[in-house]
């Protein structure tokens, strides 16, 4: 019988993060069809930095995309496997306002942060001193960090007799 998935190891750290594998380049939202186009390569893994709910939307997963300078794209779960279930440690579950819900790093989470990243309003609610560009920069880098972390820890594991 497989062991069950649990976010520590018995050592109580912190193995890894969310992973999943492109299996398709079409999906769907609503009732339109799209492709992802080159930012998707099927048989990828990617790094979930968010996930996002909603009866209207479904489930949507913000991950790193082969684009690096796009900073992660936001797709419908379903040309997605989950890899690796376990959550980031930094993130945190959230109200979206929109009768939905996040779970991400709060700092993204903050009510109108992703209107101001893609508008280019200089600064979060709330927040003055940090532009919504350097806080998605800085919270995209601490969990692709975390996910090199992992995997770095997760090789000297396997190395070690």
């Amino acid at each position: 019988m497989p062991s069950e998935i649990t976010p520590y190891d018995d050592s109580g750290a912190y193995p890894s993060r969310m992973r999943v594998r492109c299996v398709s380049l079409d999906y769907t939202a609503g009732s339109r069809s799209f492709r992802a186009g080159s930012w998707l390569t099927i048989g990828q893994e990617y790094v979930v930095l968010e996930i996002k709910a909603s009866d209207a939307q479904g489930v949507s997963l913000r991950v790193m995309t082969d684009e690096a300078d796009a900073g992660g794209g936001l797709y419908p779960i379903t040309p997605f496997e989950i890899t690796d279930p376990r959550p980031s440690p930094r993130w945190r579950i959230a109200a979206d306002g929109y009768g939905g819900m996040t779970v991400g790093p709060p700092e993204w989470q903050v009510p109108g942060f992703w209107p101001l990243l893609y508008g280019d309003v200089p600064f979060i609610l709330g927040h003055p001193d940090m532009s919504a560009h350097a806080s998605f920069s800085l919270q995209t880098q601490a969990l692709l960090d975390e996910d090199a972390e992992a995997a770095q820890a997760q090789s000297s594991d396997i190395a070690e007799p």
